[in-house]
């Protein structure tokens, strides 16, 4: 995987714009571009602990938001207050984001780097350790741990069964879990269609139209000589043709969908 352009943490780096953080250790150049039309992106973040998570921190949230613009940004976050060096080369169509950090206040134990890769098709993100203290930078320990459940989804007229897949990453430092990311997947296991109801209005024994619950049923009305009136919202017969409500309610209920039909 494509480093994006990181830099090792070194020991001794100035507070002028562009050097690093004030104290010991030095953090990576922080960017953020996109590219392509599919969400393509690279990314390289850092990640501050707060309690039992990782709060991640973006260069789109460190550098200036007008186009073109080259300087000194603060921001708050979670507790800390971050001074970076910013600026933001964002084109018409894609985003291109670099901060360099100058302070964080309170400096943390350690810092997550974060970088993420993502083409049209899927996305690779590493992530390292640097201890605050010693500024030695190691691969973090990353632990997943996965869950399921399901949960029943209902309408007037369907019943679905969904199962949902969490899985929860952490980062494993000092002893100590802090939750990283966070991903849900969902499937429908179960769907059932509940009976549905259609109206059949009728005029002189022959049918008008027939409205209600019809989508699921639009094939067995197109078969019987049905076909839809968008301005009056219904189906009515086609042209010159002839139908009873014998016939709607014998081709509706030879499909496989339950259905309820009223005449009027």
């Amino acid at each position: 995987m494509e480093n994006s352009g990181n830099k090792p943490a070194t020991p001794g780096a100035g507070a002028h714009p562009g050097a690093g953080i004030q104290g010991p250790c030095e953090l990576p150049e922080l960017r953020y571009r996109t590219w392509g039309r599919y969400g393509q992106h690279s990314m390289t973040a850092i990640g501050l602990p707060v309690e039992d998570r990782i709060v991640v921190v973006q260069a789109t949230s460190l550098a200036p938001r007008r186009r073109g613009e080259v300087g000194e940004v603060e921001v708050k976050v979670e507790g800390y207050t971050i001074k970076a060096h910013g600026e933001n080369f964002d084109s018409r169509k894609n985003v291109h984001r670099y901060a360099k950090i100058i302070d964080i206040n309170p400096v943390p134990e350690f810092v997550v780097i974060i970088n993420e890769n993502a083409s049209a098709r899927n996305i690779e993100r590493d992530y390292q350790i640097i201890d605050m203290k010693t500024c030695e930078v190691k691969d973090a320990n990353i632990i997943s741990e996965t869950s399921e459940e399901v949960k029943v989804v209902e309408n007037d007229k369907i019943s679905k069964k969904i199962k949902v897949e969490v899985e929860k990453k952490y980062v494993v430092v000092g002893g100590k879990k802090y939750l990283i990311e966070t991903n849900k997947d969902e499937y429908v296991v179960e769907k059932k269609t509940k009976k549905l109801t259609i109206y059949v209005v009728e005029r002189d024994g022959e049918v008008a139209k027939v409205t209600g619950d019809t989508y699921q049923l639009r094939q067995a009305l197109k078969g019987v000589g049905m076909v839809w009136d968008s301005w009056q919202r219904a189906w009515v017969p086609r042209r010159g043709r002839t139908i009873t409500a014998d016939q709607i309610e014998e081709a509706v209920k030879a499909s496989s969908v339950p259905v309820e039909v009223v005449r009027k």
